[in-house]
């Protein structure tokens, strides 16, 4: 969403009338103020001011709307008032879904149906993007036919800059490649005496310990110290984007280790790859931060190898069984090719036949006579669910200083004070206080991580299921969060993607 609101704002910052319209809507964003040229009038009735801000969102009143998959799917199919308040707004809309590969596969035929009777009854043009373009429609169960509108896929997959701009190695995955064996392979292409210019080297790792584990192997070398960086799903939006401005930015080596956040719409350009096998749609997705702009003078190179096995991580999705990954030699074939359509028919045959066809209560036929058909909301609301609530997880505050990219300065000491003086105040007005809530917890989440249930923790305060510890900055190093030194005194993390 970050990269989306930033290629708006070029489009259309020039045109502040438009511009203000557009709206972002998650939990990491707070409540949208428009119309701050009423201002001074707020001073003498704030509740007006703060009521149209909280009604605005709440009904999502905004002509053009930036959010995640997950906001989208509680407002279609959540069962709160709030979820109800913003369904009105999907009428004569275009809504435009990116990465939908990334959606959980074992609902992929629930998903398409109720877009296809979503878009008949509301009158809603669905536009799907994907970089690996799965054809639902097999999973739709014989309702109307979707629109193709990339007519001929192939002139662009075939395309020599997009098809031949990088080369796919396999030698670390057919040898066995261990931490130390894939170490000095990196070492050997940043050393190489024959390359005079430096190079931007990118490797993913699916599990966060590995990642911050290799991070930390490669900072015990002197020499690349100063070149390498670190990214997962820990990092604050204010170190993400420092770390990507510093990449984009470099002319000369730098190394990047990364988890899975470095595939979707991140925009890096990188010359050498390093990836853990996983799903194909993954690898995919990673050859496109190589050599992305296709001015390289040589061609991009891709490395695969296996340290972590991607079924413990990706469960119950089809495509990380052994014959649909890169061990295959078929699917290596698929991925050089591009001949992703050949590749999602026999995936959409193993969706059909474990998902859709099941019989009895699990399968798509008696989803839609047994629970829609009988308005049980919350039995909808849970199965259409893309991320499953985990039951195994706490949330952990650590207060520290921060700075953000515009040099705002936060002190997670007074921002938790803050958050418990708002929700102690009986006395502020109800859509005021949520506002203020919205633009302190939007702050919070840079401070707030996930670790498994410890019911030994120690913490210094509590406010509902959050903990609160309050020196939070022993838990880092180099600015980043130091897992076994957390684990040694709470418990173990959880390796979230």
């Amino acid at each position: 969403m970050e990269q989306n609101f930033k290629s708006l704002e070029k489009i259309f910052g020039d045109c502040p009338e438009i511009f203000n319209q557009i709206a972002v809507v998650n939990s990491l964003v707070p409540v949208k103020m428009t119309k701050l040229e009423k201002k001074k009038e707020a001073e003498q009735e704030s509740t007006f001011y703060y009521q149209e801000a909280l009604l605005d969102r709440q009904f999502l009143n905004y002509p053009m709307i930036l959010s995640t998959h997950v906001s989208l799917f509680d407002t279609m199919f959540g069962e709160t008032k709030e979820s109800a308040f913003g369904f009105h707004q999907l009428m004569n809309s275009v809504i435009v879904l990116d990465e939908i590969q990334s959606y959980k596969n074992t609902i992929w035929g629930e998903i398409i149906c109720f877009l296809k009777r979503f878009s008949q009854l509301l009158n809603i043009k669905v536009l799907i993007m994907s970089a690996t373009l799965p054809d639902l429609d097999l999973l739709s169960e014989h309702m109307v036919k979707s629109v193709t509108l990339m007519q001929n896929k192939e002139k662009y997959y075939r395309n020599p800059l997009f098809k031949e701009r990088v080369q796919l190695s396999y030698e670390l995955l057919d040898n066995g490649c261990g931490e130390d064996e894939l170490l000095e392979h990196i070492k050997a292409q940043v050393f190489d005496e024959r390359v005079s210019e430096g190079k931007k080297i990118l490797v993913e790792l699916i599990k966060k310990n590995t990642a911050y584990q290799f991070y930390h192997r490669m900072l015990e070398d002197e020499r690349l110290a100063g070149f390498v960086e670190y990214m997962s799903g820990d990092d604050s939006l204010m170190e993400r984007s420092r770390i990507l401005d510093k990449i984009k930015k470099e002319k000369g080596t730098c190394i990047l280790i990364a988890t899975q956040v470095i595939e979707a719409g991140v925009d890096v350009d990188m010359d050498i790859g390093y990836k853990n096998i996983s799903k194909l749609d993954s690898e995919e997705q990673f050859l496109g931060r190589i050599n992305r702009s296709c001015m390289r003078k040589g061609k991009g190179k891709v490395y695969f190898f296996k340290l972590d096995a991607s079924e413990k991580i990706y469960k119950e999705d089809v495509r990380v069984q052994k014959e649909f990954i890169l061990e295959n030699r078929e699917v290596r074939s698929y991925l050089e090719k591009k001949e992703f359509y050949d590749y999602y028919q026999q995936i959409l045959k193993v969706i059909k036949k474990n998902y859709n066809d099941r019989v009895g209560t699990g399968g798509l036929k008696a989803f839609f006579s047994e629970k829609i058909g009988k308005l049980c909301w919350h039995d909808v609301k849970e199965r259409m669910q893309l991320i499953e609530d985990d039951h195994w997880s706490m949330s952990v505050y650590l207060s520290r200083v921060l700075v953000s990219d515009k040099g705002e300065v936060i002190d997670g000491k007074d921002l938790w004070i803050q958050y418990k003086d708002l929700l102690n105040d009986g006395q502020m007005d109800y859509a005021e206080k949520r506002v203020k809530l919205s633009e302190v917890t939007s702050k919070m989440n840079g401070f707030i991580y996930q670790i498994k249930k410890n019911y030994d923790l120690i913490y210094n305060d509590r406010i509902g299921e959050i903990f609160y510890i309050e020196d939070g900055d022993k838990y880092f190093e180099y600015g980043k969060l130091n897992r076994k030194k957390l684990q040694g005194e709470i418990g173990e993390f959880v390796d979230f993607i």
